[in-house]
């Protein structure tokens, strides 16, 4: 599975998984439900390979109902067998900030390319600034959004102390099916496109001012957003996977990452060997071979008879 090619190289590169705070492979991931009395939402659950299992449930838009049973089976209504991002996902941010964050996305264009949002937190409002004797509204924002516009070409949304901004990503070129890298710190946004058969990586930084993208204990949401220049911003397309990372991971490190969840960890198990030793046991010594190289592991032992 892909989640297990993503932890092996996470072991591979950081020496453990605590990075690691959610991936979700649309398709495969456990599905549940939660709520109370007659208020339920249908979620996938995180993978069993993050560093916190408990946090960071997805939960699919449009899926309430009255009962567990019904919200559950509006999952599959609502997205397919194909994970289709219409209606969206929204998972709770709870111990990230969205200015210090990373995270790769698997997407793919179903038939013609319509505009919407991939990957999208920001949310903005008005709030007084409780200190004048005539206290005035003051815009406010926190998060971004990051799309696809209908031309094909990736967009960031950002709001600063100018008003709000949208910058194209011309110069990042879509296919049919893309992995995207997103790297958050500060006032910075790298958005990163992989080409694996070539061995590429295109990087484009968004700047703006860190306090209008800091977003702590907010949600993140998938194909949707909170706020956008439009009423409908739902992306048309498909997602594979998501990850999501604690921290800012370089475009490069990211595209490794990456290499794991498209490779699948696998073993190939070569031919056993039986030795006799004078401590009377044997010992079968199996190798195998996957995405971290190679490694070895007692597989059974007995007393010698």
């Amino acid at each position: 599975m892909s989640e297990q090619g993503l932890y092996f190289k996470m072991v591979d590169l950081f020496g453990n998984n605590q990075r690691l705070s959610a991936f979700y492979e649309f398709g495969v991931n456990e599905a549940g439900s939660e709520g109370s009395d007659e208020s339920w939402s249908g979620f996938f659950y995180n993978s069993a390979l993050t560093n916190n299992t408990g946090l960071h449930k997805c939960y699919v838009i449009g899926s309430e109902d009255n009962s567990s049973i019904d919200a559950e089976s509006n999952i599959y209504y609502i997205t397919g067998s194909s994970s289709n991002l219409t209606g969206g996902y929204k998972i709770d941010l709870e111990t990230l900030n969205a200015n210090n964050i990373s995270a790769i996305i698997d997407f793919e264009f179903a038939g013609d390319v319509t505009g919407g949002v991939l990957l999208g937190c920001l949310h903005t409002g008005f709030e007084s600034d409780g200190f004048s004797t005539d206290p005035v509204d003051l815009a406010y924002s926190s998060g971004f959004n990051i799309g696809v516009t209908d031309r094909g070409h990736l967009f960031c949304q950002t709001l600063n102390q100018k008003g709000a901004s949208i910058k194209v990503i011309h110069d990042i070129e879509l296919s049919k099916r893309n992995i995207l890298g997103v790297s958050v710190y500060g006032s910075s946004i790298m958005v990163s496109n992989y080409d694996y058969m070539n061995d590429l990586v295109k990087v484009s930084e968004v700047f703006t001012e860190s306090d209008f993208i800091s977003n702590s204990g907010g949600d993140l949401f998938l194909g949707k957003t909170e706020t956008f220049y439009i009423d409908d911003p739902v992306f048309s397309g498909h997602i594979n996977n998501f990850s999501l990372f604690s921290g800012f991971i370089d475009p490069q490190v990211l595209k490794e990452l990456g290499e794991g969840i498209l490779g699948d960890y696998s073993y190939t198990a070569a031919s056993s060997q039986t030795e006799y030793y004078v401590t009377s046991f044997s010992e079968t010594i199996s190798y195998k071979t996957g995405v971290t190289g190679y490694e070895y592991e007692i597989v059974t032992e007995k007393p010698v008879t």
